[in-house]
This record gives structure tokens, C-alpha cells and sequence, in this order.
């Protein structure tokens, strides 16, 4: 795999789905970009209409170095991770080892600087495709004038509680 030619070879993705991987990282990326951020890896891979849930594992076995973003080879797991949930197949508990190495060496090609020396490794970026819920205020939702104070929780009465 070449990153700065967009070529791609991993033995686990057939080559029509590779072609296709590549097309969709190069517009998704900026010209000569090496990695995919994760809000656009994030926008990609929600098309697939996976849980959520689902799409965060994807992800947390895709950004092997947890560097919030992803090279071809990564976004290519991803990609074939989506693909094989989406034909009904598991996903891993944990990247086979012969995974894990055929794309830590396709990243090596591509960058080439070993990755043990990217300072990135050692600061875990933030999964983008893990959602949080919402914070809501009791004003928000109305609920403002039905419960009191938080620090007054303790001696409310059913007088206090009615509008």
C-alpha cells in the first residue's frame, strides 16, 4: 500500500471493495492527507446504518493507536468491519493478530516512519462515533417550577411539588 498513490493491498479486503475504500477516503480527505479525521470517518461510516454502538466497536478496532483519526489501511478495516456486520457476520472482540500486523506494516509502507515513534500514541484521542445523550435542564423540559432546588431535595413535600 502506497498512502501518497492511494493504492491499497490488505488479504482480508477483496480488491472491488479496496478500489472502492480508496475512492472514499481520497474524497473525504484532503489532497495528500496520510489520515481520514474521525468526523468524516464518522459521517462515512454512519452511512452504513449500523447501531451506533456497533459503529463505535468498529471504530475503537479500527483506530488501532488511538490517534483519533485514521490512515487507508485503518479506514479499509473499518470499511470491511461495516461490511461484513452489515452481511451478518460478528464483530471481534479484538483484531485478529494477523490483521493487526498486515495493517501495521500497510501503515508503515505508506507513511514511512514507524509508528512507535508518532507521538500521537501516547495521548488516546476521543472515539468520534461513541454518542453522549444530551444535557437537559429542568427549565428545558419545564420542569422547573415541579422540583425544587437540588439541596432541598431532602425535606420536599407534596404541598412544594404542585405548581
Amino acid at each position: 500500500m502506497n498512502g501518497q498513490q492511494g493504492q491499497l493491498s490488505l488479504s482480508f479486503v477483496p480488491a472491488n471493495d479496496a478500489q472502492a475504500y480508496v475512492r472514499s477516503f481520497q474524497s473525504n480527505v484532503g489532497a495528500g492527507a496520510l489520515r481520514i479525521g474521525g468526523d468524516a470517518a464518522r459521517q462515512v461510516l454512519m452511512q452504513s446504518r449500523l447501531p451506533v454502538n456497533e459503529l463505535g466497536r468498529i471504530w475503537e478496532l479500527s483506530d488501532m493507536h488511538k490517534q483519533g483519526s485514521l490512515s487507508l489501511p485503518e479506514f479499509a478495516l473499518a470499511m470491511f468491519l461495516a461490511q461484513s456486520r452489515i452481511k451478518g457476520k460478528a464483530l471481534p472482540d479484538t483484531l485478529p493478530p494477523a490483521i493487526r500486523a498486515e495493517v501495521d506494516a500497510a501503515n508503515s509502507r505508506a507513511t514511512h516512519v514507524p509508528l512507535a515513534t508518532t507521538p500521537a500514541l501516547h495521548t488516546p484521542a476521543a472515539n468520534p462515533l461513541v454518542m453522549t445523550q444530551p444535557q437537559m435542564s429542568m427549565q428545558m423540559v419545564g420542569m422547573n417550577r415541579m422540583l425544587p432546588p437540588p439541596n432541598s431535595m431532602g425535606s420536599m413535600s407534596m404541598a412544594q411539588s404542585n405548581p
